[in-house]
């Protein structure tokens, strides 16, 4: 005889590996402001990636094709998704 309470927890333990395999499967949101663009003035960029590094990559192969090289690597600053908020990426205070 089956017990129904352990065919529940082994039923909700599957659902939670895939739940977990899911979301560190999902691409994240990465900023950077601190590059140095066209002008004398703040710039920003989003990347979405999988990692941080993969994030850095992109952004820096998007900046060569604009020609926009840089000499130091820019920061990269992934954005916490479990909570609702905003953030300023360039305020124009420079």
């Amino acid at each position: 005889m089956s017990n129904p309470y352990l065919e529940r927890i082994k039923r909700l333990e599957d659902q939670l590996r895939k739940y977990i395999d899911m979301t560190q499967a999902a691409n994240k949101v990465y900023t950077c402001d601190d590059f140095t663009g066209y002008w004398p003035v703040g710039s920003a960029a989003v990347v979405v990636a999988k990692s941080k590094a993969e994030a850095a990559t992109l952004l820096k192969e998007k900046l060569d094709q604009l020609g926009l090289e840089q000499e130091e690597p820019p920061t990269i600053t992934v954005l916490d998704q479990s909570i609702g908020h905003a953030r300023i990426l360039c305020d124009g205070d420079y």
